[in-house]
């Protein structure tokens, strides 16, 4: 009996979840025959072939709607992935250009100081 309390607040709680889920399948369905009357220009029964017909049209049109969804971030991340793939082959081209400049660079700075140093034993001065 000492836990009674507990049980009733624990009982209380799940019955609160339990209304909201009702009400929220209430308005749900109330939507809908909103929107089936909308869509007929007249009131229709949920039990009605039409009602059915409204409903499936609007499950294919969702569907469609996310199967859009779905390529457009395909899309999306098949763009940014050779995006990356061209920035990052554009850095190693400059890479590899700055390297070959380089070792343009050292190769006639090392042609450049045989000559230097030929001038220098030979006594001649530099030109």
């Amino acid at each position: 009996m000492a836990n009674m309390p507990k049980w009733i607040e624990k009982f209380k709680e799940q019955q609160l979840k339990q209304d909201a889920v009702e009400r929220q399948i209430s308005q749900k369905s109330k939507d809908l025959l909103d929107e089936a009357r909308e869509f007929y220009g007249y009131s229709v029964d949920q039990r009605d072939p039409r009602f059915a017909q409204m409903l499936e049209m609007k499950e294919e049109a969702e569907r469609l709607e996310r199967r859009k969804q779905r390529k457009a971030r395909k899309e999306a991340s098949t763009l940014s992935t050779l995006l990356k793939l061209q920035e990052k082959a554009k850095k190693e081209r400059e890479a590899a250009l700055l390297k070959a400049a380089q070792m343009k660079e050292q190769q006639e700075a090392g042609a450049a100081e045989p000559e230097a140093a030929q001038d220098q034993a030979t006594g001649a001065p530099p030109t």
